[in-house]
């Protein structure tokens, strides 16, 4: 199967297992044992299908950079004969490996150019470089939580067998949007022959979709299909047995104003020991936040924090420590710092590719690029974030 036709069978198998709990729901009951079968084996099928996915991906991207490499000279850098391509239609002197294009005169980037910027973009989005992120072709992406697993206990030989709970299930749906950028460039530039194709992406278009991601991702109102931030979650003190759903548990600081250690050790241990291991377990902070916590001590007077050696990070209370500077700074009801498992508790949805549209009218001299991608974001379990927050 082609990458195409892959996708397109793990969306059924995601679809045909959506609709065995979509009925259940409709009807007011719990899934049968037979469906609950059914749904399990289409899960592990869409998930099958996933590695293929990820698998064709990295398989595709090391060929990418083999031709790369073996460019002939005067091809540019990483990108290779794709960014000879790019230049020309920068240039607008061909429409190059569009399959369609549309009424505005928006076509397609060429693969190899949009994960040039979706990998710069990683690097610069403090958020995606932790969090879950997935990619679909034609529609927004639902994943399915399970909030209470099935029931279960204890039993003799010969004793009765009672009824255990079913799973409640609910759909997260990271409603995508239009993020874009617009860079102006002279038209000399483009028209010259030694144009960095590479700088240009990198300094125009991933910077200000990572600046935009990074606001999102963390603060972003949801409103006109934005992702949700994780701090516009509704908070409570309550733990994960009893609060909603819907709700992120925070921790209080103890201090007016102002962070302690003790308050940091009870954010840690807040989050289920399940949760502090595999990837993505991290703290979030701005860099003033940062800066404060670097001076905090035990009782013993020996820092929490502890730099980095190597190609290890730094760590606060043995985690690593992600620099997000659009969290909020330490004050009075604030929620400054984060700590969780990323893979588990945030999630980014993105629609695989990138769209241009070349104006070359509108501003005599120079030429306008409007770049485009469809991404979506939100907390995918309420369980994996704990906040921290300033006391008043």
């Amino acid at each position: 199967m082609d990458m195409r036709s892959l996708r397109a069978a793990r969306a059924e198998k995601v679809e045909l297992a959506k609709a065995l709990v979509e009925a259940a729901e409709t009807e007011g009951r719990s899934m049968t044992a037979d469906e609950k079968k059914k749904f399990e084996e289409h899960m592990g099928e869409a998930e099958s299908l996933g590695e293929r996915v990820a698998s064709a991906e990295r398989l595709r991207e090391t060929e990418a950079a083999m031709d790369a490499r073996m460019a002939p000279r005067g091809h540019s850098g990483r990108l290779g004969a794709a960014a000879d391509e790019f230049r020309s239609m920068l240039r607008g002197e061909t429409r190059a490996m569009s399959t369609s294009t549309g009424a505005d005169g928006g076509y397609a980037v060429p693969l190899q150019i949009a994960q040039f910027v979706t990998t710069q973009v990683k690097e610069l989005s403090p958020v995606r470089r932790v969090a879950r992120v997935v990619q679909t072709e034609t529609q927004d992406y639902r994943a399915l939580l399970s909030v209470r697993g099935e029931g279960s206990g204890w039993v003799t030989e010969e004793a009765t067998r009672t009824t255990t709970d079913s799973p409640q299930l609910i759909a997260i749906e990271p409603k995508s949007a239009e993020l874009y950028a617009y860079p102006k460039v002279s038209a000399h530039v483009i028209d010259d022959a030694s144009f960095d194709v590479e700088r240009f992406l990198s300094d125009h278009v991933a910077t200000e979709f990572a600046y935009q991601e990074g606001a999102a991702f963390v603060n972003g109102d949801a409103v006109a299909g934005k992702p949700r931030g994780f701090l516009q979650y509704t908070t409570s003190t309550d733990d994960d047995d009893t609060r909603s759903t819907s709700e992120l548990q925070h921790v209080v600081t103890g201090v007016s104003g102002g962070l302690s250690p003790d308050s940091l050790i009870d954010t840690l241990y807040a989050l289920s020991p399940s949760y502090r291991t595999g990837p993505g377990v991290a703290w979030m902070m701005a860099s003033n936040t940062i800066a404060s916590v670097r001076k905090l001590k035990d009782g013993e007077g020996n820092y929490l924090w502890r730099d980095g050696f190597g190609d290890q990070p730094a760590s606060l209370l043995g985690f690593p420590v992600v620099e997000a500077n659009d969290m909020p700074a330490v004050s009075n009801g604030n929620t400054p710092i984060a700590f969780g498992n990323w893979q588990r508790g945030y999630l980014i949805a993105e629609r695989v590719g990138m769209r241009m549209v070349r104006d070359d009218v509108t501003a005599p001299g120079f030429v306008k690029f409007y770049f485009a991608r469809r991404i979506g974001g939100c907390v995918y379990d309420p369980n994996a974030i704990k906040l921290l927050k300033v006391s008043t």
